[in-house]
């Protein structure tokens, strides 16, 4: 078998604070999600979607998403996405001889980074 991620699950705290920052932080249309009482399905290209599961209790288990930006400003708009959805930047975008990116969390205090390859 050929392992395949397909989608990924984070736990939230407030299902409907995370649904909103997740939707405008995306900019994804109604068309590409599921909402249930419980969680909320954001589907994306290539088969892979992400899950917000409104926690029943799990542990949280530490872990960090990156998101591939194209360009250097794509990060940077990322930032003024993620600060205006009510998110929080961690580290403001460094560049190296490789690459510019960034951390920031989401309101659950899950970790993200927005990097673009030099």
């Amino acid at each position: 078998m050929e392992p395949r991620i397909s989608s990924v699950t984070i736990f939230v705290d407030d299902l409907s604070r995370s649904f909103a920052f997740y939707r405008r932080l995306f900019e994804i249309p109604h068309e590409q999600m599921v909402i249930h009482e419980d969680h909320v399905a954001f589907f994306f290209e290539n088969d892979l979607s992400l899950v917000l599961l409104e926690n029943v209790g799990a542990k949280a288990s530490q872990m960090m998403l990156t998101h591939a930006a194209e360009f250097a400003d794509d990060v940077d708009a990322i930032l003024q996405r993620v600060v205006a959805a009510g998110g929080q930047v961690v580290q403001w975008p460094e560049k190296d001889a490789s690459s510019y990116a960034a951390l920031f969390e989401d309101p659950d205090g899950h970790l993200w980074e927005a990097i673009a390859w030099i």
